[in-house]
Protein backbone atom coordinates (compact mmCIF):
# COMPACT_ATOMS: atom_id res chain seq x y z
CA UNK A 1 0.00 0.00 0.00
CA UNK A 2 1.48 3.40 -0.91
CA UNK A 3 2.09 6.12 1.67
CA UNK A 4 3.13 9.69 0.92
CA UNK A 5 4.72 12.57 2.78
CA UNK A 6 5.22 16.08 1.40
CA UNK A 7 8.27 18.01 2.57
CA UNK A 8 6.87 20.78 4.79
CA UNK A 9 9.76 23.18 4.24
CA UNK A 10 8.83 26.45 2.59
CA UNK A 11 9.30 26.44 -1.16
CA UNK A 12 9.88 22.67 -1.34
CA UNK A 13 7.43 20.69 -3.43
CA UNK A 14 8.99 17.25 -2.87
CA UNK A 15 6.53 14.43 -2.24
CA UNK A 16 8.05 11.16 -1.06
CA UNK A 17 6.21 7.89 -1.70
CA UNK A 18 6.90 4.42 -0.30
CA UNK A 19 5.24 1.03 -0.46
CA UNK A 20 4.58 -0.49 2.95
CA UNK A 21 2.36 -3.08 4.61
CA UNK A 22 1.53 -0.95 7.67
CA UNK A 23 1.95 2.51 9.19
CA UNK A 24 5.09 1.63 11.17
CA UNK A 25 6.88 0.20 8.14
CA UNK A 26 5.83 3.24 6.11
CA UNK A 27 7.19 5.57 8.76
CA UNK A 28 10.55 3.75 8.81
CA UNK A 29 10.83 3.94 5.01
CA UNK A 30 9.75 7.59 4.87
CA UNK A 31 12.30 8.54 7.54
CA UNK A 32 15.05 6.99 5.39
CA UNK A 33 13.82 8.85 2.28
CA UNK A 34 13.46 12.12 4.16
CA UNK A 35 16.98 11.77 5.59
CA UNK A 36 18.36 11.49 2.05
CA UNK A 37 16.13 14.36 0.86
CA UNK A 38 17.36 16.63 3.67
CA UNK A 39 21.00 15.80 2.91
CA UNK A 40 20.61 16.52 -0.80
CA UNK A 41 18.11 19.39 -0.90
CA UNK A 42 18.32 21.02 2.54
CA UNK A 43 21.92 20.40 3.70
CA UNK A 44 21.75 23.39 6.03
CA UNK A 45 19.31 21.47 8.25
CA UNK A 46 20.51 18.85 10.66
CA UNK A 47 17.83 16.65 12.15
CA UNK A 48 18.02 13.35 13.96
CA UNK A 49 15.97 10.37 12.84
CA UNK A 50 13.76 11.00 15.89
CA UNK A 51 13.16 14.60 14.74
CA UNK A 52 12.35 13.43 11.22
CA UNK A 53 10.02 10.71 12.54
CA UNK A 54 8.17 13.30 14.68
CA UNK A 55 7.77 15.55 11.61
CA UNK A 56 6.47 12.76 9.38
CA UNK A 57 4.20 10.74 11.69
CA UNK A 58 1.29 13.20 11.89
CA UNK A 59 1.51 14.21 8.22
CA UNK A 60 2.06 11.03 6.24
CA UNK A 61 -0.92 9.85 4.23
CA UNK A 62 -2.06 6.41 3.20
CA UNK A 63 -3.05 6.34 -0.46
CA UNK A 64 -6.13 4.17 -0.83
Amino acid sequence: MPYTFACPLEGCEEVMTVEAENDEQALDKLVAKARDHLAQVHPELTKTDSDIRADIAPKMQKVE
